[in-house]
């Protein structure tokens, strides 16, 4: 059985994989057709960052 901070460590890592994951798929998919210009390219990375800084932020905090 994994305690508390185990459980967040876990959590907060699957949240940076899937969050990655989602992002490079999603570039990998809609770049190529042109359906996501520079743009919107831009903001799918900035979006998928921020999910990972947050996560990041949350295991500083907590195991601090």
């Amino acid at each position: 059985m994994l305690n508390l901070t185990q459980r967040l460590t876990l959590g907060c890592g699957l949240l940076v994989a899937l969050s990655l994951t989602l992002a490079v798929w999603v570039h990998h998919e809609l770049v190529p057709m042109g359906a996501a210009p520079g743009r919107a390219a831009l903001i799918l990375w900035l979006l998928s960052g921020s999910a990972i800084l947050v996560a990041t932020a949350t295991l500083i905090f907590v195991l601090r």
